[in-house]
């Protein structure tokens, strides 16, 4: 007897929502993300000062983890290409885990 398979879509879209939810969990509602991400352009004796952005780290995180678990319901439901889920996915965890990261690391 041959068992069923579940199809790529939904396999690929749940696991897109499901490592979203845990983007979310930890790079969202940490201590770490109450702190503030500072990116900084120059290197401290440079001659050019380029700047720095400076923000609270939660907010951002947040929305970029929602928007990975948004990407996968579109690939479950397929209205989305499965390249372009894929996309939003990587960039949108690795964005939220660099802003995560930062976060509280330099005073600012």
């Amino acid at each position: 007897m041959r068992q069923a398979r579940v199809p790529r879509h939904i396999l690929a879209g749940g696991v897109q929502v499901a490592l979203g939810a845990f983007g979310l969990w930890a790079f969202g509602s940490g201590p770490r993300s109450g702190n503030r991400a500072v990116f900084k352009f120059s290197l401290p004796d440079a001659k050019f000062d380029l700047g720095s952005w400076s923000f609270d780290a939660r907010a951002p995180a947040i929305v970029l983890c929602v928007l990975v678990i948004a990407a996968g319901l579109l690939r479950i439901t397929q209205r989305l290409a499965a390249r372009w889920c894929a996309t939003i996915a990587v960039l949108g965890l690795l964005l939220a885990f660099i802003i995560w990261s930062v976060a509280g690391t330099f005073s600012g």
